[in-house]
């Protein structure tokens, strides 16, 4: 049978009792009752004397002794109203293929705690968690593989700051008339579910704080939640109460194979949500539905419930991305964004808004009411009063911004006065009945956006004479000269090409100019995704070889970091008064050529790390950290950037020897040691990615060695290369001037070194300026 896992993370809640494999086990000692304590001996012959139930009648305080009940197929638990607590010892309770119940029982006290379930039944009852937490900042969670959790009329509630962790299961957890509350503030969410079935009905989640998702954390197919209330919920990043991210289960067990999958929509229904912040995505609820396939649609629909006074940076209410997102008879209320989408923010998401209504939300920058991008818009039967944007532009919406949209009003009021609704490639509008009182809607609007305008970080380029003249040597480590920059971890998202990126081009500066530019992974993938209005439509969350080169040329995304990392939102702006770096040169270096080694290497030494792509697997040598994979039909998956060589690394240092020594170095943001060895005989060390419209194998090194301040890029390919086509040799762009600029360079990519080229330039059309010459190398160039 396969086992697949579903975890449950009750975090402000040390759970006292906990289930393991094979031999079960109940850590419990030195009873407790009034003053007087019962022996751990007493309480273990109560539990062998051949019966599958147990009734306390004294409080029990725990150390660390086992209890055997793997005898038993079930096993009843009644605590009649008495209390376990805990000390400081890792207590717990393990069943495999049991049935559990646990009924009117306090745990108080309890440090590191939690159930470990396989193919099991556990219901916990009138049961109580008070003042719990992680000892030694580890971890509190019930764990379960293929089985079914149900808690009824249990309250959870911490004053103690704790951390959590959980693993995948495949199973349901039901979460019936209980009460989350206290002072606490976590790591993690209050509960998480990983690829299994979520039901909370009935309940409330009050006073919380957690870095991320508050109150639940789910990744699945199948979530409901109803009939509960969240106030005063708070997220230092993403979803102030609720996160929430579509992951079909594949019934044939086939995980590539997504189309064979079994789903219901996501459903939230009569709750409220009162007083709920995040900084960043989704005040209440961040919902992300993108299947990675057009042929698998999930819908989230959202029914009979408020949202009061929330805010985010995006979605004071709600941020959903991808699939269908339904809304009827709700109302959105007093809620903010910090930037866009007063009530909600959503994009690649076909909405329907029905019976519901949008009162007096407001937005900094832009769509007081709904940020909309990319879909189709219907709203019937609607009212949307009140609502405004702070900083009022020619395109700021007081109601509803739309780009790249299909919009559909019928039978809604409008009085939000001013600009209320504006669109951009948006050519097909229907409205019927519309009550639309003084409100100005400007639609039909076609906003290209050409040029980019920002100031450059002032570079003092040093004048450093490490170069790659003549023989190259045996072994280099770009940390010894200091040109590394810290390591970051990526944590869960699939960013690691951005944080490449970002590593690349930081040891390319500190080469170049001795300082260190922390500069912001965030910024790199969030601008380049498709949910950001000129990202790449291909890219949902992961990235390709040339993804940060497009981003970092085109002056978007090489900012400097200012804010915490959120590795589960993918929704950010850009603020073009903060000061970017300008990349103007990049070289490309092709995978799997006679000459790939030999210019990685150069590169490193002329100008700092290389970003490059391998395959991120298991055979990995723990004890050397060592990297080698023996196949040339696997694909790269995984992007790190290489920061050295040593051609005698020993063969000895991998698990399977590779044909001879050497090794590249280079910097990870995964796992925990920050730089690792990959053997230059790695099959799949820029091997062709396939993923991409045109194959990339390719690495990037960026080069920092034109100190010239410009200030305006004009451009069309915000996103950058797709690949090369070998028959295109002549191209042309036209642009408008946006003032008395002067043109004093010209950027364009070559795809080998040595290609000769000529271009000429034309104001008005009259040729001003004609020039010519020859690459230096496959790449980008300023000229």
């Amino acid at each position: 049978m396969m086992r697949s896992k579903l975890s449950i993370i009750l975090i402000a809640i040390c759970i006292l009792l906990m289930f393991t494999t094979a031999i079960s086990g109940f850590s419990l000692s030195d009873i407790l009752a009034g003053g007087e304590y019962h022996s751990f001996d007493e309480l273990k012959d109560l539990v062998s004397n051949d019966t599958n139930e147990l009734n306390l009648d004294f409080n029990y305080k725990y150390d660390n002794g086992t209890i055997d009940l793997n005898e038993y197929e079930s096993f009843t638990l009644n605590g009649n109203g008495h209390t376990i607590k805990g000390i400081t010892g890792n207590e717990s309770f393990s069943i495999d293929e049991k049935n559990v119940t646990v009924n009117n029982v306090t745990f108080k006290d309890c440090r590191h705690v939690g159930f470990d379930l396989i193919a099991s039944n556990i219901t916990f009852n009138n049961v109580n968690f008070e003042d719990c937490t992680a000892l030694n900042n580890g971890s509190t969670y019930l764990t379960s593989y293929e089985s079914n959790v149900t808690f009824k009329n249990c309250t959870f509630q911490s004053k103690e700051d704790c951390s959590s962790e959980f693993f995948e299961s495949d199973g349901c957890a039901i979460f019936n008339n209980c009460s989350f509350s206290g002072e606490s503030s976590l790591d993690y969410p209050h509960i998480v579910v990983d690829r299994g079935e979520l039901l909370v009905a009935n309940s409330t989640f009050e006073n919380l704080t957690s870095k991320s998702a508050t109150a639940i954390n789910y990744k699945g197919c199948n979530l409901t939640i109803s009939n509960s209330s969240f106030t005063n919920l708070n997220s230092d990043l993403s979803a102030g109460a609720v996160m929430a991210k579509f992951f079909p289960r594949n019934e044939d067990g086939d995980e590539s194979n997504i189309l064979n999958y079994s789903a219901d929509d996501f459903v939230i229904d009569n709750c409220n949500f009162t007083k709920v912040l995040s900084t960043q995505d989704g005040g209440a609820v961040y919902v992300d539905l993108d299947s990675d396939c057009k042929s698998v649609v999930q819908k989230l629909v959202l029914t009979n419930s408020r949202f009061t006074d929330c805010s985010s940076r995006f979605g004071g209410a709600v941020a959903n991305l991808g699939g269908v997102f339904n809304i009827k008879n709700t109302t959105f209320e007093n809620n903010s964004a910090g930037f866009e989408g007063g009530a909600i923010y959503t994009s690649w998401s076909n909405v329907n808004l029905e019976d519901s209504n949008l009162i007096n939300n407001t937005a900094s920058s832009n769509a007081g009411g709904i940020y909309f991008d990319n879909g189709k818009l219907t709203i019937k039967n609607s009212t949307l009063e009140d609502n405004n944007v702070s900083k009022q532009s020619s395109k700021s919406a007081n109601a509803i911004y739309a780009n790249d949209a299909v919009l559909t009003f019928r039978d809604s009021k409008f009085n939000n006065t001013g600009l209320s609704v504006y669109s951009s490639f948006s050519n097909s509008t229907k409205m019927h009945n519309v009550e639309q009182n003084s409100d100005v809607f400007s639609l039909n609007n076609n906003d290209y956006i050409t040029s980019v305008e920002n100031d450059g970080v002032n570079l003092n380029l040093l004048n450093n004479t490490n170069k790659s003249n003549g023989t190259l040597p045996d072994k280099y480590d770009l940390r010894d000269h200091g040109w590394v920059s810290p390591v970051r971890i990526q944590g869960d998202n699939d960013d690691c090409w951005a944080f490449a990126t970002a590593n690349s081009m930081e040891s390319s500066l500190l080469k170049a100019t001795g300082q260190n530019y922390n500069i912001s992974p965030n910024y790199i993938q969030k601008l380049q995704l498709k949910y950001y209005n000129v990202g790449d439509s291909r890219i949902n969350h992961t990235g390709f070889a040339y993804s940060g080169l497009g981003n970092a040329l085109s002056w978007y995304g090489a900012a400097l970091a200012d804010a915490p990392y959120d590795d589960r939102g993918y929704v950010t702006d850009v603020d073009f008064s903060e000061e970017r770096i300008h990349v103007q040169d990049a070289m490309i270096i092709f995978g799997q050529r006679n000459d790939t080694q030999d210019l990685i290497k150069r590169a490193i030494l002329d100008h700092g790390a290389v970003s490059t792509q391998i395959e991120f697997g298991s055979e990995v040598n723990p004890k050397y950290n060592a990297h080698y994979i023996n196949t040339t039909e696997s694909q790269p998956n995984h992007f790190v950037s290489v920061i050295g060589w040593d051609d005698n690394y020993p063969v000895d240092n991998f698990i399977e020897q590779p044909p001879g020594p050497g090794a590249w170095i280079y910097k990870d943001s995964m796992g925990d040691n920050g730089t690792a060895y990959l053997s230059y005989y790695d099959g799949t060390f820029l091997a062709m990615d396939k993923n991409p419209i045109v194959g990339q194998n390719a690495g990037i090194c960026y080069i920092f060695e034109n100190d010239n301040d410009y200030n305006i890029n004009y451009q069309t390919d915000l996103t950058g290369l797709t690949g090369f086509d070998e028959n295109y040799t002549m191209y042309s762009n036209e642009f408008v001037s946006k003032g008395n600029d002067s043109i004093a360079a010209v950027g364009t990519y070559f795809n080998e070194s040595g290609i000769d080229y000529s271009f000429d330039v034309y104001v008005n059309g009259k040729l001003a300026h004609s020039q010519n010459g020859t690459s230096d190398f496959a790449g980008f160039r300023t000229i």
